[in-house]
């Protein structure tokens, strides 16, 4: 009533017509309604007020259209500002045009930093660069990029692995640009709010509007006209961020605070085989999980309602037809007027990854077995000196016997030292060739062994090679060790690899003290000891020669495979590198390098005790 007074007073003391205000009336019916009222003055035939002209104009249904844009408009932009991942959308010359939050996080540029740059040049390097154009160049073509990992760079210049995955942006049949998601695979962050400074811009420019037209009876068509134009705009908006979640590759899936699905995008369909018109309004726990995974989805769903994220997380998911999928998800609350109003959560399917990775596993052991086998080729020669000695003291028992009884002086009382003898030597060699074929095979049998045991059956391949090559060879084993669960196969090759380097080196060095004609005695250190670290018992093998020792910008590099410091023909440089995957990855142990008190280099091996660790079981 007050404001109505003070209308009317207006208008009597200007004279001027004024739009008084919008207000909600009730009908006869009963049915609310809101109308927007403009008064003027009248006057009599001598000019002076005679009284007031009221019109009165239903704004209900543009009142009600305004609320439903504002309220969808503010959802669509609060899913955008919580999605982790960064999401990069670029206009057909490659621009940067929105930026969320989640890119200024992963790259460190502001949005005003980044807005309008060609994004190949701000966030790529030039080991990178050819690459990035080529995937810019294809989705510019109307083509998408799966989710591929590759390497970007911050503002910073540190490099930063994610999974990249690019879409066309397609509006009515026509390129509008494209849409590059961002998934940061080492530490995925949660996503803030994205377009807020544009909404921002959006409501003040409503606000600034909506007052100018509320002056007069004439602006009401301009007002009106206004709010179809923001309307359109409005609309084309919502379009482009619906063309955003509909081109996005990863599943995009908002839920409410009753874990049911209120947003199912068309990642999600392909990902999960279920249909938008399936997934609405299930619950996404039970759409997605089985008994195996219902712990987890229950606590992971108990956590992000409760207002926490949940940081990108390898599991697995079931689609429609029972089929589980490797995915990484990430799940951030849905936060408008800072009250939880649901969450969103991304789903992105690594399965071709996991294939890939299984396939290199594959490759990995194929390529130590075959290191193995090139193994037994160099050991083959004194593996034959090894087999002829014992062959010999056969040979010679068996013709000096053949003689006696050729000429009759065979003496029956000598025959079972002599066959002791000969059992005693074919059982040596039973010994090394049974451990040849065991050290050959592929098979992949993990048993709790005696530390001990493991190096001496090294030995009784290579302790022949040593001999020959006149090394010293000398072991240093603590009493009472441990057993540890291993492959013996696979950790006799690791010691087979590194001892073998080890003679390598040592005769190297006793080539190059007799070049300068000083004597060098070759000598090779192997012990076993048990020790604690970080509350976990440990036995460690150490391998100590007294050649050159490693410079230390070789000591990780020696690790590294085809890296070798012989000349070319002498050496393929994987010995290291595939002694450094079982300990590390087979194993679930420690290999590295450092300097000796001989002078030379000691490879160190540690394994836990028991075997806990490693790929294998």
């Amino acid at each position: 009533a007050r404001k109505l007074y003070l209308a009317f007073n207006e208008v009597y003391r200007t004279g001027k017509a004024t739009k008084v205000f919008d207000w909600e009336i009730i009908r006869k019916d009963g049915t609310k309604r809101f109308v927007g009222a403009s008064v003027s003055l009248m006057r009599d035939a001598a000019g002076q007020p005679a009284g007031f002209r009221g019109i009165l104009r239903d704004v209900t249904e543009g009142m009600r259209m305004q609320r439903e844009i504002e309220e969808r408009q503010e959802y669509l932009a609060s899913v955008l500002r919580h999605v982790p991942d960064a999401i990069v959308t670029l206009d057909t010359a490659n621009r940067i045009l929105e930026w969320n939050p989640g890119a200024v996080r992963l790259y460190g540029y502001t949005y005003d930093e980044a807005q309008g740059k060609d994004i190949d040049d701000l966030i790529t390097h030039p080991d990178v660069e050819e690459q990035a154009r080529f995937f810019t160049k294809q989705a510019m073509a109307g083509e998408g990029i799966p989710p591929t990992e590759v390497v970007r760079y911050r503002k910073d210049g540190t490099p930063v692995s994610v999974i990249l995955a690019t879409s066309p942006i397609m509006i009515e049949d026509e390129l509008q640009g494209a849409v590059a998601v961002y998934t940061d695979i080492t530490e995925r962050k949660r996503a803030e709010e994205a377009l807020q400074q544009a909404h921002d811009t959006l409501e003040m420019r409503v606000q600034e509007r909506t007052a100018d037209l509320a002056r007069t009876n004439e602006a009401l068509q301009a007002e009106i006209t206004e709010r179809i134009r923001m309307q359109g705009q409005i609309e084309e908006q919502r379009e482009y961020l619906a063309s955003v979640l509909r081109h996005a590759p990863d599943a995009i899936i908002s839920v409410d605070t009753s874990n049911r699905i209120v947003g199912w995008n068309p990642g999600a369909e392909r990902l999960l085989g279920y249909s938008r018109h399936e997934a609405l309004g299930k619950n996404l726990d039970g759409l997605v999980g089985r008994p195996d995974v219902e712990e987890q989805l229950r606590f992971f769903t108990a956590e992000v309602l409760s207002g926490k994220g949940i940081p990108p997380t390898e599991v697995v998911r079931y689609r429609k037809n029972g089929e589980p999928v490797n995915v990484i998800v990430s799940i951030s609350p849905i936060m408008i007027c800072g009250r939880a109003e649901g969450f969103v959560a991304i789903y992105t399917d690594i399965t071709e990854r996991k294939r890939t990775q299984e396939e290199l596993r594959a490759k990995e052991m194929q390529l130590i077995h075959a290191g193995r086998l090139s193994s037994l080729g160099e050991m083959a020669t004194g593996v034959a000196h090894e087999i002829n000695q014992p062959l010999a003291i056969i040979s010679m028992a068996a013709e000096g016997r053949l003689r006696d009884i050729q000429s009759g002086r065979f003496d029956v009382s000598i025959l079972p030292q002599e066959l002791e003898d000969i059992l005693k030597n074919v059982r040596r060699i039973d010994r090394i060739i049974t451990h040849m074929r065991a050290f050959a095979r592929t098979a992949d049998e993990w048993e709790l062994v005696n530390p001990e045991e493991v190096l001496d059956n090294v030995f009784i391949l290579l302790e022949e090679q040593f001999r020959i090559h006149q090394i010293s060879v000398s072991h240093e084993i603590k009493e009472g060790l441990p057993g540890i669960k291993v492959d013996a196969n696979q950790l006799e090759q690791v010691f087979v690899n590194i001892l073998t380097n080890a003679r390598q080196v040592l005769d190297e060095k006793a080539e190059e003290a007799a070049r300068c004609g000083k004597a060098f005695e070759k000598r090779l250190v192997c012990s076993i000891s048990r020790e604690s670290q970080e509350g976990h018992e440990y036995v460690v093998f150490e391998f100590a020669d007294n050649a050159f020792g490693v410079p230390d910008e070789l000591k990780m590099r020696v690790f590294d495979p085809f890296f070798t410091t012989k000349e070319a023909g002498e050496g393929t440089g994987l010995g290291l590198s595939i002694a450094y995957s079982i300990v590390t990855r087979a194993l679930g142990g420690k290999i590295w390098v450092e300097d000796n008190e001989m002078g030379g280099a000691s490879f160190k091996v540690t394994l836990p005790v028991g075997g806990e660790g490693g790929d294998n079981p």
